[in-house]
Formats: C-alpha cells, sequence, structure tokens
C-alpha cells in the first residue's frame, strides 16, 4: 500500500508503518533501501532528520526481531545481512 500525498512528512509516517510491519530481516533491508531512497530524494535541510529517526526505528526493529528468535531459539535467520 502507498502512501497518496507527496509531503515527506507523511511520506515519513508511511515508511515508518512499513518499518513497524516487517517480520523478517530481508523485509528490514528492504525497507532501509526505501530509506535511503527516500533521503536521497528529500531536501537536505530537514531531510537528515527523517533519516536519523527512520533508521533508528529500522535499528530498534531489527534488534527487537532478534531478541524474539533468539528467545524462541530459532537460528534458521541470517543476522548479519543487515546493517
Amino acid at each position: 500500500m502507498a502512501t497518496k500525498s507527496k509531503h515527506p512528512a507523511d511520506i515519513n509516517k508511511w515508511i515508518e508503518g512499513v518499518i513497524e510491519s516487517c517480520e523478517t530481516t530481508r523485509q528490514l533491508e528492504t525497507a532501509r533501501n526505501l530509506v535511503y531512497l527516500f533521503d536521497k530524494n528529500l531536501n537536505k535541510d530537514y531531510g537528515l532528520l527523517f533519516f536519523r529517526d527512520l533508521m533508528k526505528r529500522l535499528d530498534d526493529k531489527f534488534f527487537s526481531l532478534v531478541e524474539e528468535k533468539l528467545q524462541k531459539g530459532q537460528s534458521g535467520e541470517n543476522f548479519s545481512s543487515i546493517g
């Protein structure tokens, strides 16, 4: 599902939703690529704030997934592919 607005704040909010919906590290890799593309097209004056916030959300989600997998004792996923 895509955002209908082209306003940077709306796109940022949509990307936050994409990040929160990720269930695997591969999905997080794709979300990270989305963040980089978004940053590339932003005005650098305020784009850095969006970028830093989204990257922190990605990191938090990644560590949450890793912790969840470790607690379940699942080791089938390669966690070194993102970062």
